[in-house]
């Protein structure tokens, strides 16, 4: 199993990147993000999910601050879905893992504990919104592994994708549970 993390400045196309590699022949995609435990329990209280303005972000972000800090939730998510959902059921080796994480201690942790790579999606863009909380205001504070550009169109980004998904598939390296 190879997990990816991925990152990349608000509407950078992370989310359709991973859909398009989650088309490629012969692997099994998944996609988890660090927020996942924040948005549960924001669905609690009727948090509208198709909102991103920068209130919402700001509001999500200060959440999941808030259950890190009380149980390590954000984390703990992640790595029960990868251990319990995905990696049982990795026979050969053909699934990936994006985990969307923003923070660069969350990076760091799921590079060290799930033997993971990063890679950061670019896009140019015409006007760039002021980030309304910490974790936006410092998704570039990394060196990634990959990059990939999304500058170009639907057409060149799921060229990419294909790349990128043949290129992580065919190299040696990836995680198993220890027993």
């Amino acid at each position: 199993m190879k997990v990816i993390v991925i990152n990349g400045h608000a509407e950078s196309g992370k989310s359709t990147f991973v859909k398009m590699c989650s088309e490629y022949k012969g692997a099994d995609v998944y996609e988890f993000s660090m927020v996942d435990a924040a948005k549960a329990m924001a669905r609690l209280i009727d948090w509208d999910e198709s909102q991103k303005e920068p209130r919402d972000r700001k509001f999500l972000s200060d959440l999941k601050d808030l259950i890190d800090s009380y149980k390590d939730a954000s984390y703990e998510y992640v790595k029960y879905q990868i251990q319990n959902h995905v990696l049982p059921h990795d026979v050969n080796g053909q699934r990936v893992v994006f985990v969307h994480a923003r923070e660069a201690e969350d990076i760091k942790r799921l590079v060290e504990d799930f033997n993971a790579r990063t890679l950061v999606i670019r896009r140019r863009f015409v006007e760039s919104n002021p980030s309304s909380n910490h974790a936006d205001a410092n998704w570039w504070a990394y060196s990634y592994d990959y990059a990939v550009d999304n500058n170009d169109g639907l057409e060149y980004l799921k060229s990419n994708s294909e790349n990128f998904m043949k290129y992580i598939l065919s190299e040696d390296w990836g995680y198993e549970m220890e027993e």
